[in-house]
């Protein structure tokens, strides 16, 4: 069999979610700043503050065992379960927030947590209840693949993620149609980060191309395809079409408009948004090559995917079509509120890789890189924050709040500031050093509604 032009891993993951107790609101619905609500925050990050001789046996034992699981960590390549986690402090009386304090401390130190709610499976596409629907997003995402004209340049990796509903055996139905072309691949529930690590892997294309289990291509593909045959760039910079779920109205969105269609050296792109997932495509031995894994078994790593390269990128290829149809405002998402309020702390593991990639390369970095992945730390330290505000106002989340701030001013003061000097509502946040986070919070509920 020849070999193929390009790889599009498509991710098809397990859609089903527990159901969760709701959380207490101990705020008012306006986010009253009352003097009670604000001496409880201020008594819970001062308790992980300050100083040590002031703290009482227990404490100190805590601290300790602190620092053995961090060790620890470090022999396991940073990646503890939720039990090791348990079975550390198990000699431990652990006071309540404890185990949150934990969590912070070892994803602040880059450490990830299998913890016990993701363990056996993880959302990362919409979660539809109606498998009817399911079936025809994934029949329609399959077929915008299946164009004849380019099938023998085509490579199709279907990453059946864990998934406990009828996708895999559609993606089997066109295993079996199309052989040369599609390539079904299932494998346990390992979250977004897997399948595109696997899907790396396995691919033996020229280019790589993500495409999520719910979105498709545009009509363009072929041409697309036919694009890449003569090119070499390690990166393609395509137009994305946002289409609406609720009117069905599109948009497209070009990331370099002021730039001619063309190669050029990635240092002189002038690319004035942020690069997403949906508008890039990288050669597939560019992205082997010092390829940085994608974490997994956790949520919003798309980020990842596409930040991670670009400290490396020289040359790019600037197209003015669309190329990815993203399907926007399906209920579920990681980007709705249900999805938000569920995996927040998973953002802020996320985060908190990025700013370490940024730190560890930005002296290597050209202006456009740094530019595009500034812009990117900026928006999504800005978007952390009012994930924090999306939840309930306790004195939990106000200290957490708080928390987040001094913990990014202490590791990343520069992006800190950047942020703040870029948006208001940064800008009040960090000046209030998180005093602010009841009238923050009603800000973001009322912007909203």
């Amino acid at each position: 069999m020849a070999r193929k032009k390009a790889t599009v891993p498509v991710e098809e993951v397990n859609t089903e979610e527990k159901k969760e107790q709701a959380p207490v609101i101990e705020a008012d619905s306006e986010g009253s700043m009352s003097a009670e609500l604000v001496e409880t925050a201020i008594e819970e990050e001062a308790a992980d503050i300050e100083p040590i001789e002031k703290k009482d046996e227990g404490m100190l034992r805590f601290q300790e065992r602190l620092k053995e699981l961090s060790a620890f960590a470090k022999k396991k390549k940073n990646v503890l379960e939720y039990q090791e986690i348990v079975d550390f402090f198990k000699d431990i009386e652990l006071q309540p927030g404890s185990m949150n304090r934990i969590y912070d401390y070892l994803e602040s130190t880059g450490v990830d947590i299998l913890r016990e709610e993701t363990m056996t499976e993880l959302d990362n596409i919409p979660i539809l209840d109606d498998e009817d629907e399911l079936v025809g997003e994934a029949l329609e995402t399959l077929e915008s693949l299946a164009v004849p004209e380019i099938l023998d340049e085509l490579e199709v990796l279907v990453i059946d993620d864990g998934s406990t509903d009828s996708t895999g055996e559609i993606a089997r139905k066109y295993a079996e149609k199309y052989p040369g072309t599609f390539h079904l691949i299932s494998k346990e529930n390992g979250g977004y980060g897997s399948t595109i690590n696997r899907g790396l892997t396995e691919a033996s294309g020229r280019y790589f191309k993500q495409l999520d289990g719910d979105d498709s291509f545009s009509e363009d593909l072929a041409d697309f395809i036919r694009l890449l045959r003569e090119r070499s760039e390690d990166l393609i910079i395509t137009r994305v079409i946002r289409r609406s779920e609720k009117d069905g109205k599109e948009t497209v969105r070009d990331y370099a408009p002021d730039m001619p269609e063309g190669s050029c050296l990635f240092s002189e792109a002038d690319t004035p948004d942020i690069l997403t997932m949906h508008s890039v495509t990288f050669r597939t031995d560019f992205l082997r090559e010092k390829w940085r894994p994608i974490t997994e078994r956790c949520v919003y790593t798309d980020l990842e995917y596409v930040t991670y390269p670009l400290v490396r990128v020289k040359t790019a290829y600037i197209v003015h079509r669309p190329l990815y149809v993203y399907r926007i405002g399906v209920e579920g998402q990681s980007i709705s509120a249900v999805g938000i309020r569920k995996h927040y702390r998973e953002h802020q593991k996320v985060l908190v890789h990025l700013c370490c990639a940024y730190r560890d390369h930005a002296s290597d970095l050209c202006g456009t890189a740094d530019s595009v992945i500034r812009t990117r730390l900026r928006l999504e330290t800005v978007m952390h924050m009012k994930y924090l505000c999306m939840l309930d106002v306790t004195p939990g989340h106000f200290a957490g709040f708080r928390r987040f701030l001094r913990r990014m001013g202490e590791s990343f003061p520069d992006i800190l500031a950047d942020t703040a000097g870029s948006s208001g509502f940064a800008r009040l946040a960090v000046r209030s050093k998180g005093l602010m986070y009841p009238l923050l919070a009603a800000l973001v509920r009322t912007s909203s509604k």
